[in-house]
């Protein structure tokens, strides 16, 4: 019934309501039960999303793509969480890995980066380098002639003699 353009948002709104659903009730009635779990049921939600969207994926194409596809986002989960990770533990307490890398009495660590707010701020930060690093790209290889965004980036049909490729030059 569920139109397969939202299924999958509509599939993580039912998962998570359902699990917020359960973890009311368990701080309601049963603390001590929630004071372990608490932190376990917000996981469900995320291995909802994760696994959705390697369903969509793997809906339309083939095992062996499904499985690289599934191997590389796993890796690339993997990696995206240690940066953000290691990056908050450098500015947030000096370490990396438990392993001190500068005397944080002379320079005092920024606790900002330890708390939710210091996640959510790494995270912008690499998402707007990544942003910066492929756009950068895009114009520096010749040009973004055809690209969807290409009108938005001033490359490629701009006219733009510096971002234009070389057949448009010739």
């Amino acid at each position: 019934m569920i139109p397969e353009q939202v299924r999958l948002p509509a599939y993580i709104v039912i998962i998570a309501g359902l699990v917020t659903l359960v973890s009311l009730v368990l701080q309601a009635y049963i603390p001590a039960l929630y004071n372990s779990l608490g932190l376990f049921l917000s996981l469900i939600t995320v291995n909802c999303i994760i696994l959705g969207r390697a369903e969509m994926f793997a809906s339309k194409n083939k095992p062996v793509a499904s499985v690289i596809d599934g191997l590389g986002m796993g890796l690339g989960f993997t990696f995206a969480l240690t940066l953000i990770g290691a990056v908050r533990e450098v500015l947030g307490a000096g370490k990396v890995f438990g392993i001190p890398l500068y005397d944080v009495s002379v320079t005092p660590p920024m606790v900002l980066f330890i708390l939710p707010a210091g996640g959510f701020f790494t995270l912008a930060v690499c998402i707007a380098l990544m942003n910066y690093i492929k756009g950068k790209n895009a114009r520096d290889i010749g040009g973004c002639a055809g690209c969807d965004g290409c009108a938005s980036c001033g490359g490629g049909d701009s006219g733009d003699s510096d971002n234009a490729t070389v057949a448009d030059k010739a």
